[in-house]
């Protein structure tokens, strides 16, 4: 399935392909009728099958939400009555996993932490939502109690995160799910946090675009902080 959907034609006859598109070509596809929100997640979701969950295994998307599809196809449903939610309307999303997503687990990736579920959703998820992105699931997150590059096997109970540039490369600080997803494209924009290098890093060692917001610009409410005075919230990209 993956394959057959890989390369995207708009009415304009001009191809992207996913690995390589950026959101305003998605949004170009989308509005032309050539793909769908759910099609577009679906990809993504396929790819991560393949490589994340299985194959090389780089294990950077730890949990997926359930509810993917249901907000993609609303975002499909919107657009076909002439709504635009926003600059990110129908465009797959994935939150570090210190961000709250409500329903989805809230563990940070420590066993004390097992059975912590978020009963509400952070501020820079729910803004999000309302510029029409889906929610994938979340991101490998570092615990505050490991680090990959000291101790990449524990305290943890999803295992590390893997760089997809070369598996036995540094994936970087906590947010590597955020850089590995992004680097292996089982996204097209992520949710990360720095709190001294984090977003940064991960995205030197894994090509990718990103910086550390004014401190308040981004909403720190609803994401688990490892120091409040420090702690920025910031997107990750590609480009």
């Amino acid at each position: 399935m993956f394959a057959a959907f890989s390369a995207i034609t708009t009415s304009s006859a001009e191809t992207f392909t996913l690995e390589e598109a950026t959101i305003d070509q998605m949004q170009a596809a989308m509005a032309a009728g050539a793909v769908t929100s759910v099609e577009l997640n679906a990809l993504y979701l396929n790819r991560i099958a393949v490589y994340d969950r299985n194959g090389i295994k780089i294990n950077s998307v730890v949990e997926t939400n359930p509810a993917v599809f249901t907000e993609a196809a609303a975002a499909d449903q919107l657009r076909a009555e002439g709504t635009v939610l926003g600059p990110f309307h129908g465009i797959p999303v994935l939150p570090k996993m210190n961000h709250a997503v409500e329903g989805l687990p809230l563990n940070l990736d420590f066993p004390a932490y097992r059975d912590v579920v978020a009963t509400a959703s952070a501020e820079n998820v729910i803004r999000i939502r309302a510029a029409g992105g889906v929610v994938q699931g979340l991101a490998k997150f570092d615990s505050y109690y490991t680090d990959a590059l000291y101790d990449p096997e524990g305290p943890t109970f999803y295992g590390p995160a893997r760089n997809p540039y070369g598996l036995d490369l540094y994936p970087g600080d906590s947010s590597t799910g955020s850089g590995a997803a992004l680097a292996a494209n089982f996204t097209v924009v992520s949710l990360g946090g720095d709190t001294g290098t984090s977003n940064r890093c991960n995205s030197g060692v894994s090509a990718l675009a990103t910086g550390r917001s004014t401190y308040g610009l981004l909403s720190p409410r609803g994401v688990a902080p490892l120091a409040p005075t420090r702690d920025q919230a910031a997107p990750m990209a590609r480009t």
